[in-house]
């Protein structure tokens, strides 16, 4: 076994997922410079590990299952476009998660928890949860589509979220590639 560059990942339906691209479509319709992802790569990062031991990922991975398993799956809203790191510096376009019982905060923080017995270092930004669905390359068009996204009023898309996804992630030239290597019911 050898190294592989990963992270956790909450679940999205198809219908959520088809919703979510709408809203991206509309955005992308504006020439700008900015990368649009591709929807198969729309997904709630609820912890990046970067470079892991495939062993120690298979341990670590094995404890959330135990840990997690009567979690319970759980109703979450995809709404409000934002950017980080602000609108007057947009780098990330992204549309926000969230739920009434704050369990996506609970599910982060239960992975963190474990990950730092694992040596992962805890993130140092807040966690916020949120979908990527584009990245500013350069400042062409950008302006426009943050005049959208200050205006949008875009309904909430319902979903629910009933597994934590361990994410392969493959960097190549275009971009990268992610790949589903296990599942956590919750």
């Amino acid at each position: 076994m050898g190294k592989i560059r990963a992270f956790f990942a909450l679940n999205m339906s198809e219908r959520a997922q088809g919703e979510i691209f709408k809203i991206q479509k509309e955005l992308s319709e504006i020439k700008s410079d900015i990368k649009w992802e591709p929807k198969e790569k729309f997904h709630i990062t609820l912890k990046f590990l970067g470079d892991v031991d495939e062993q120690i990922l298979k341990n670590l991975t094995d404890e959330l299952k135990y840990e997690l398993k009567d979690f319970g799956k759980f109703d979450l809203l995809y709404k409000g476009l934002g950017c980080f790191p602000n609108m007057r510096l947009p780098r990330v376009i992204w549309i926000g998660a969230e739920d009434t019982e704050k369990k996506l905060f609970v599910l982060n923080k239960s992975i963190e928890e474990k990950a730092k017995f694992y040596n992962f270092e805890s993130e140092s930004n807040k966690f916020h949860p949120h979908i990527t669905l584009g990245r500013v390359k350069g400042s062409k068009g950008v302006n426009e589509v943050l005049e959208i996204l200050k205006g949008s009023n875009y309904e909430a898309i319902n979903d629910t979220a009933s597994e934590v996804y361990v994410m392969k992630s493959t960097l190549q030239k275009t971009g990268s590639i992610y790949e589903i290597i296990d599942r956590i019911i919750i």
